[in-house]
């Protein structure tokens, strides 16, 4: 052992050292946690959230749409559709970083892998209607569970912009009210999920009222929510009074689909 003290003061200068770079570390990580960094990272943030929202609704209600023997079922780009958005949303889910979202986002492409047990054609459907009370609902529980998880992790995040929360919760209601028509139109689920007639009512009066005070806020975004607006009028009766036997669901889902994703990305400016 080495005991004379010119080791102890070289020790003492490198723990100096060391100190000096552990507060400069400490100093750059609070200047990157300011205030402004954070809200500028929980707005990040909340934009993949509701990416993933926008997604999942799109998958569930795509598969719905395919499904569905009161439309066009086994339309090729509806089946594309939501195994892409759903490729997409598995991409996005593990790329966001949160162990419990990744894995509900999962267990929802579990459910919709499963859906090969699903006949593919009209013909096969007729002759096998009860696969539709086993391999559908689990993918829209699936769905339920993911959709909540993503909307308590997107309230948790520091407050962002009014507007980008408003835009947000506009899509993500209308996209609430796709999922209520899809399934009220598909006949082996509306028995299953009931829509609530006056839910909906009130859901409508909500987005008409918010698409309003928006509007009114400035030239540039009433410009902006112009289109959105029109095609969420487009299909607006359908949805408060939809008539058994005349069911739009591609259409339905279409132009909601449109409003969604014109309202998302009218958030990202």
């Amino acid at each position: 052992m080495k005991t004379t003290g010119e080791p102890c003061l070289e020790h003492y200068k490198n723990n100096k050292k060391h100190h000096f770079l552990g507060c400069l570390c400490l100093c750059l990580a609070l200047l990157t946690s300011s205030p402004a960094a954070r809200a500028e990272g929980s707005t990040s943030r909340q934009d993949d959230i509701q990416e993933m929202r926008t997604l999942a609704i799109s998958v569930t209600a795509n598969v719905l749409v395919y499904f569905n023997l009161n439309g066009t079922p086994y339309d090729i780009g509806n089946g594309e559709a939501y195994r892409r958005d759903m490729s997409h949303l598995l991409e996005l889910s593990r790329q966001f970083g949160h162990g419990p979202i990744a894995e509900q986002a999962q267990l929802l492409g579990t459910a919709i892998a499963d859906l090969e047990n699903l006949p593919q054609s009209g013909t096969e459907a007729r002759s096998a209607l009860p696969a539709y009370a086993r391999w559908l609902p689990p993918v829209i529980d699936a769905h339920v569970q993911l959709d909540s998880s993503l909307s308590a992790l997107y309230d948790s995040l520091a407050p962002t912009s009014e507007i980008r929360r408003a835009l947000h919760d506009l899509s993500h209601d209308i996209g609430h009210l796709l999922l209520d028509y899809q399934r009220a139109s598909f006949p082996y689920l509306s028995s299953v999920w009931l829509p609530d007639d006056q839910a909906i009512v009130a859901l409508d009066a909500s987005l008409e009222h918010r698409f309003a005070a928006l509007s009114a806020q400035d030239a540039r975004l009433a410009k902006a929510l112009e289109g959105p607006v029109r095609n969420y009028h487009f299909v607006r009766q359908r949805l408060l009074t939809p008539e058994p036997g005349q069911w739009a669901s591609n259409a339905v889902g279409r132009y909601l689909m449109r409003a969604m994703q014109a309202l998302d990305a009218e958030a990202r400016r």
